[in-house]
């Protein structure tokens, strides 16, 4: 396969390509800074091979990603999957408190990519989607968060992340065609402009698509075992918390390897 790789300089991206291309695999990664990997050994031996590749973008930016994808898409290349992983970190200030810089870091990436994403065609079938968000962003699934996990999911160190995360979501519902359970975020006008689904194809493009709804993420795991997790198209109960590891471990040996049992599906993932 040939996978396209946005956000993933570092966490859930990075660790699922490292493994994509211990398999034989080729990733073509956007960056900003492709000088994330200079010192990076095992990530430079895949770029020498040439079986890693270096695209330097900005997911914000809707040109850099259309030039993605005709990079990845020309000279014979056929792109088989695209792994979107953004995520960023909010940083506290005396006068706001937590907040993401920019705030709609995930939802206007996604959307970029969405506004650019291949169509199906009988000569290049579109390529498979599989975004990283969270879970306990709707409604349904803030209610089904453990009693312990609620406060921390409605504190301002994870609400500007998640709200952007809402928004990121709710774009993926309109391109594939899904009933949206709630009421539009309040925000989306804000973060993606108020002629958002303007600017993408017709509902129900989006057709090969898997959003990874993890738990709350740690570090740890190094060698996670099939069935070390949780999965579930429905809310789960008990869901603490889960490693990087473990979510990235899903991806590829769960929904790469396993696309027509997740192929259109929202999943929960959590620790045992």
């Amino acid at each position: 396969m040939h996978i396209l790789a946005i956000g993933a300089s570092r966490n859930i991206g990075y660790l699922a390509t490292r493994t994509l291309l211990a398999e034989n695999h080729t990733v073509t990664y956007l960056l900003r800074k492709p000088e994330v990997f200079d010192k990076d050994l095992e990530l430079q031996k895949y770029i020498k091979n040439g079986q890693a590749k270096v695209i330097k973008g900005d997911a914000t930016v809707k040109e850099d990603i259309r030039k993605a994808f005709t990079e990845t898409s020309t000279n014979g290349n056929t792109l088989d999957a695209v792994l979107f992983s953004v995520g960023g970190s909010p940083s506290f200030t005396l006068t706001k408190g937590f907040v993401l810089n920019p705030p709609n870091l995930c939802s206007s990436s996604l959307f970029n990519v969405l506004a650019c994403y291949p169509t199906n065609t009988p000569d290049a079938p579109q390529p498979k989607l599989i975004i990283i968000s969270s879970n306990g962003l709707t409604d349904a699934g803030h209610a089904a968060l453990p009693i312990l996990i609620k406060p921390l999911f409605s504190s301002s160190a994870l609400k500007s992340a998640h709200a952007d995360k809402l928004v990121m979501e709710r774009a993926v519902f309109h391109a594939s065609n899904l009933t949206w359970p709630q009421k539009d975020p309040a925000n989306i006008a804000t973060f993606l402009g108020a002629s958002w689904k303007d600017e993408l194809k017709e509902p129900g493009y989006l057709k090969e698509v898997v959003i990874v709804r993890p738990s709350l993420l740690v570090n740890g795991n190094d060698s996670p075992p099939r069935g070390a997790y949780r999965t579930s198209t429905e809310e789960l109960k008990g869901a603490y918390t889960i490693s990087r590891k473990e979510v990235a471990h899903f991806v590829v040996e769960g929904v790469l390897k396993h696309w027509d049992q997740w192929r259109g599906k929202f999943v929960n993932i959590t620790g045992k």
